[in-house]
């Protein structure tokens, strides 16, 4: 019982000692807390100059309360650069058991009159420094491919090192680089119990937009939750930057961010974040040559973060509209670089996509309607470092499709006799009626077995055993654009170049191809057309030469006959001269006959129609090309040494004076008419 009793007092004397020890420590450290905490700021300052060579001032530093830190005239800039950060005063309150071991950690914080410019002029900015390391302890450095701790550092910034409490006063962000100079204005704001409100200025070149921003960040869970509303009612959300840097306008009515990271462990970090739009507005002359809109646009994504790749997993949705799909991608950069992407989506409602449509990208389908259900399934995968390595799968199926409404642009009117209009340059050259009230029209059983045969040799020899689409043209064309690093090839089918033509602008847009893909399928997979129709519809509407529409036309202009009886040398020039109509003039000499180097292209496509079994191998034993202009081809060749002068001018001519260009128009559809 006495051995007891002497423990607990030296036990209570030990405890009374420690206690007495804190307390002296922490007197001395309130004492001398000014000098500690300028030792451990100064130090942390000299150090971050050297390391990154800056210049980073700090006017005056003084205390406010226990550990409480008030700094006047602060500045942050690069060696012998423009100023990137300046703030007349900065205040915070730190954590005492973070500076006892040397390090800065702010529990609170407030900015007054702070101004941070971002400057890139002339291949220079005031911002690189910041992303260099002193290297010379030893390689610290995070290599480029590994995402993992890229996106780990990242947020360990965001959620380790914001204060819990933040109060701003005029903080002005600006972005200036020779194009542009934008500007955020923030008159106040605070974060206060993870929550916050603010009303953001913003201007840039062309106009100003009042944003109202509110949300949350909850620095124990993870989480960040953020709503953007325009400021003035029944107005939009302009986003910054993207028209005078893009030239691309985009703005909507709300929008609405959440962003969460899950658990890291030895494989991947998974992150969740989503966005939702509603009132989307958006042009760009390369989506659209239209304004496109979509009243809601939602994304959630499920992204695994690993070391080497950035993967979306199946779970996430992208709904625009009514539709709402699984996306599944994967981008790997570890021996080469690899990217895999796949789309399912099972039964659904017809009528969900063609009412979700975004207006101003599929201006053929306003007010179609149709019923049953569709389906669909894409694969893609390619070694970024290998473009024919590329695997491609799309198919679009339907069960019990029909079409209710064609809307506002008859898809069906294939089928009978329409007008047609022929676009040179977004502007309108040649109209003229296809089918028998065009005297210039031929049906398809009289056109020259010839002239067939060799113009699908040419554009498309499986014609009339694919539906539309052929993958292996797609992935080479792919695979060609990879290596040009641009699109430079489509891989066009004749039906894809029919929809073109008859239903599409000429204007080179995502929305066009997008609008065509949808018609092709339409028209090939659910009947619209017959193959046969088609391919008439094709052979009396391409170009041949300068204001030379279809084939009787064509036959007539080069060796003035019928398109019904050409022949074989005179079929396979009409083929070869498609892709280059206007050109056709280089392949003659001045008195009208072939020069030798073009049968080249004769040999090449008459092999090919032989391999394809359009003609017997002995149509092409001998065969000499045998071409000689007798129609008004002939005529500018004997008159201009360089007739393609007479082209040059004539067409700017035409494309820079609009009365002339409409006496074109209507001049041809006069001779059309005569003929």
């Amino acid at each position: 019982m006495i051995k007891k009793t002497i423990r607990f007092f030296k036990r209570k004397r030990i405890l009374k000692k420690a206690l007495i020890c804190i307390v002296a420590l922490l007197l001395v450290s309130f004492i001398f807390r000014s000098p500690l905490v300028r030792l451990v700021v100064y130090s942390k300052v000299k150090t971050f100059n050297e390391k990154h060579h800056a210049e980073l001032h700090i006017g005056k530093l003084s205390m406010t309360g226990f550990f409480g830190l008030k700094i006047t005239d602060f500045f942050l800039k690069p060696e012998n650069g423009d100023t990137l950060i300046k703030a007349s005063e900065i205040g915070a309150d730190l954590k005492f058991t973070s500076l006892l071991v040397g390090k800065l950690s702010v529990k609170k914080l407030s900015l007054n009159d702070a101004f941070l410019t971002v400057i890139r002029k002339n291949g220079l900015n005031n911002y690189a420094f910041l992303s260099k390391r002193d290297t010379s302890g030893g390689n610290t450095e995070i290599s480029g491919s590994e995402y993992k701790k890229q996106a780990e550092r990242l947020l360990s910034m965001v959620f380790n090192y914001l204060p819990a409490r933040i109060t701003i006063k005029n903080l002005t962000l600006s972005s200036k680089t020779e194009r542009l100079i934008s500007s955020f204005h923030i008159r106040k704001m605070s974060i206060k119990k993870n929550e916050f409100a603010l009303f953001i200025l913003q201007k840039d070149n062309k106009e100003r937009c009042d944003w109202i921003a509110s949300g949350s960040i909850d620095k124990s869970n993870k989480e960040i939750h953020l709503k953007f509303i325009p400021a003035i009612p029944n107005t939009k959300v302009v986003i910054p930057f993207i028209e005078a840097k893009m030239g691309m306008f985009v703005a909507m009515d709300t929008l609405n961010l959440n962003f969460t990271p899950g658990k890291s462990n030895n494989e991947k970090l998974p992150v969740s974040c989503s966005f939702s739009v509603s009132g989307l507005k958006f042009k760009h002359k390369r989506i659209s040559a239209e304004e496109v809109s979509m009243e809601k646009l939602l994304v959630n994504l499920n992204v695994n973060i690993g070391k080497d790749y950035i993967e979306i997993d199946s779970s996430s949705e992208l709904g625009f509209n009514k539709l709402v799909m699984n996306p599944y991608a994967r981008f790997t950069k570890s021996a080469s670089k690899h990217l895999s992407l796949r789309l399912d989506k099972r039964d659904y409602p017809a009528s969900d996509l063609f009412e979700s449509l975004p207006e101003g990208l599929f201006t053929n389908f306003k007010g179609f309607q149709a019923t049953g259900t569709l389906a669909y399934h894409f694969y893609f995968d390619v070694d970024l470092d290998n473009p024919d390595s590329i695997k491609l799968e799309s198919d679009f199926r339907s069960k019990h499709f029909a079409i209710k409404s064609f809307g506002s642009s008859n898809l069906g009117r294939l089928n009978n006799s329409f007008e047609y209009t022929a676009f040179e340059k977004g502007e309108p050259v040649a109209s003229f009626i296809v089918g028998p009230g065009n005297p210039n029209f031929i049906p398809l059983d009289r056109i020259s077995h010839y002239l067939k045969d060799a113009v699908m040799t040419s554009e498309d020899a499986f014609f009339y055993q694919h539906r539309g689409f052929i993958l292996e043209s797609i992935k080479e064309a792919i695979s060609k654009d990879i290596k040009d690093k641009r699109f430079a090839r489509g891989g066009s089918t004749i039906t894809m170049q029919l929809v073109k033509n008859v239903f599409l602008t000429k204007n080179k847009t995502i929305a066009r191809k997008l609008e065509e893909a949808l018609i092709v399928w339409l028209i090939e997979y659910c009947g619209l057309s017959t193959k046969e129709r088609i391919y008439e519809v094709y052979l009396n509407i391409i170009e041949w030469g300068p204001g030379i529409y279809g084939a009787q036309a064509a036959s007539r202009f080069y060796f003035n006959k019928s398109a019904q009886t050409l022949n074989l040398s005179e079929s396979v020039f009409l083929a070869s001269i498609i892709p280059r109509p206007k050109w056709f003039m280089y392949c003659f000499y001045p008195d009208g006959s072939l020069k030798d180097y073009e049968s080249e292209a004769f040999t090449r496509i008459t092999e090919r129609m032989v391999k394809y079994n359009f003609i017997p191998a002995q149509d092409t034993v001998n065969f000499v090309p045998s071409i000689k202009l007798t129609g008004r081809a002939k005529d500018p060749l004997s008159l201009f040494t360089f007739p393609f002068l007479l082209e040059f001018f004539g067409r700017f001519l035409v494309f820079n004076f609009p009365i002339l260009r409409a006496f074109v128009v209507v001049k041809h559809k006069n001779s059309l008419a005569g003929n």
